[in-house]
């Protein structure tokens, strides 16, 4: 049963008790966990540590003393743990990805875009290189980041220039251009990135993660298919018209 008011937290770890101390009469606090039996009584189970021996205790509990108890975690949590609300196992992984493609292509593809001069565009890839870092570390300090999310935001960036460049030469452009390309490839990533973001944040998560793992080998199997069809069409484009990179 949950311990919170919100009913995301089942267990109290060491971890967790030693931001909230909540349980300052159990010194050897090892982990606590509200059930439920069969008559729908409540009872809390707390495991302790006496010396080398770990003690079982469980203690009645009314409704209206569960109603308090979850009061209590969750005013706890608010106060001292917000993060505690938030699954971010993949928030770390997010990070990484997002200075990747800042890094490796957004922060010197930009400036050719911008036809900056040489002296600027150093300055301005390590800004982009570093927005591209301080940005999702801000934005997600208190969101729900969770592995998959943080998988297919890199995923539908990295794909995303593909497409975009891929979509510019579909439009069969009239002039050749080496600077439009790479800026649809920048509008194609940012825009992969925010849909596949925001499809798996509200379709995947852990608990379903055999299932959202099946949808992520299809998703991907037809993705590198259409990442294939994107390279060949760019591929006889590029035979069709000579000399579009100079």
């Amino acid at each position: 049963m949950p311990l919170d008011t919100t009913g995301k937290i089942f267990v109290i770890t060491i971890e967790l008790e030693k931001k909230l101390n909540l349980f300052p009469d159990f010194p050897g606090f090892m982990e606590a966990r509200l059930y439920q039996d069969s008559d729908s009584a409540y009872f809390l189970e707390v495991l302790e540590r006496r010396d080398s021996s770990v003690v079982r205790k469980r203690v009645p509990q009314t409704d209206e003393q569960v109603a308090e108890l979850r009061k209590q975690v969750s005013t706890a949590i608010s106060m001292r743990s917000p993060q505690t609300m938030y699954d971010q196992s993949g928030r770390a992984g997010l990070i990484v990805n997002s200075a990747i493609l800042a890094g490796g292509y957004y922060g010197w593809a930009y400036p050719t875009v911008a036809r900056m001069e040489d002296s600027k565009a150093p300055a301005v890839y390590f800004l982009i290189t570093g927005a591209g870092i301080m940005i999702p570390y801000f934005m997600t300090a208190n969101a729900n980041i969770s592995r998959a999310t943080a998988m297919m935001d890199f995923y539908g960036g990295s794909r995303g220039i593909a497409h975009g460049i891929a979509l510019y030469y579909a439009l069969d452009p009239k002039e050749d251009s080496e600077r439009a390309p790479l800026g649809w490839g920048i509008i194609g990533s940012l825009a992969g990135t925010l849909a596949l973001n925001q499809w798996a944040s509200t379709n995947w998560n852990d608990r379903r993660q055999s299932r959202g793992d099946w949808r992520r080998r299809r998703l991907w199997i037809g993705d590198e298919c259409f990442l294939w069809q994107d390279m060949n069409f760019g591929m006889k484009t590029i035979k069709l018209k000579p000399g579009w990179w100079c």
